[in-house]
């Protein structure tokens, strides 16, 4: 596996920043992709951008549109 930075932006704008400005950066969420691709030798990123701290991505609201369920919600 390669050396790769980490970063764990609490606000959206800031992981796109990071996603924008990193040519070949990942996004992870939860980290299983960690223990299963560097066994496979896939996991070949400058950068891995963790969505874990941005809550602007989680939980359920009702909205005039329907619900929302954010892509970070968890039970």
């Amino acid at each position: 596996m390669k050396p790769f930075d980490y970063a764990t932006p609490s606000r959206l704008e800031d992981a796109v920043k990071l996603l924008l400005q990193t040519p070949g950066a990942r996004v992870i969420a939860g980290g299983s992709q960690l223990l299963v691709e560097p066994s496979r030798s896939q996991l070949s990123a400058p950068l891995l951008v963790d969505l874990r701290k941005i809550d602007a991505l989680a939980g359920i609201e009702t909205t005039k549109d329907g619900v929302r369920i954010g892509a970070m919600t968890t039970a």
